[in-house]
């Protein structure tokens, strides 16, 4: 962060896929240390009643009920039931518009599809976003897609924002795209640091 900026208060940040805000969340600490406000867009209305209680006092940060995709529509999103006794508290958050995606899921936790819930949701894209979530201000981009993460990042416009700041979840993206993709980001200024199963990529203080 500190290569990015000269000072962290009151950052613009844009999150996709903000869960419940706490758990596991890489810039919930920031948010309520250095003031940031800024967007939160989460499918699963759960977590978005979740999100307004923790952000209920703080007027500067928007809350968008829906997803983000390629175009506008009402899609099915697939998540697992978080009443399944012993799930594994990362678990909860795994949740995707790829029905592949959460089959796998299961299959790995040792579930059989019957623990896949499906939601109806509205799809938007990201210019829908504006006027309100300001994108061309955007300092901070945080990105889990739950394996939609490469396909948000190449639709978002490059030419007219780079955020100083894009972290994003790759584990589930295949490792030719991701290397292509960082390749593009530093074709756009970027450098990088990868750390378990996310990238930050950052633009350094010129």
């Amino acid at each position: 962060m500190h290569r990015a900026f000269r000072d962290l208060h009151g950052l613009r940040f844009l999150q996709i896929g903000a869960n419940d805000g706490q758990r596991n969340d890489p810039i919930f600490s920031f948010i309520r240390a250095f003031g940031w406000h800024g967007t939160l867009v989460e499918p699963n209305l759960d977590f978005v009643v979740k999100l307004e209680s923790l952000h209920r006092r703080a007027p500067r940060i928007r809350i968008v009920p829906a997803a983000i995709a390629e175009g506008r529509a009402t899609r099915p999103f697939y998540r697992i039931d978080a009443s399944i006794p012993g799930l594994p508290n990362f678990a909860q958050g795994l949740a995707t518009l790829d029905y592949n995606r959460i089959l796998t899921a299961c299959r790995d936790l040792g579930l059989s599809d019957s623990g896949i819930v499906q939601d109806m949701i509205d799809v938007i894209v990201w210019s829908d976003l504006d006027p309100e979530s300001r994108l061309a201000e955007t300092e901070v981009l945080v990105i889990d897609a739950e394996g939609y993460d490469l396909t948000l990042l190449r639709l978002w416009d490059w030419q007219r924002v780079r955020p100083p700041i894009v972290h994003f979840e790759h584990a589930c993206a295949d490792p030719a795209e991701y290397r292509h993709f960082l390749g593009e980001l530093s074709g756009y200024g970027y450098d990088y640091v990868v750390e378990g199963d996310n990238t930050t990529a950052f633009l350094p203080l010129h």
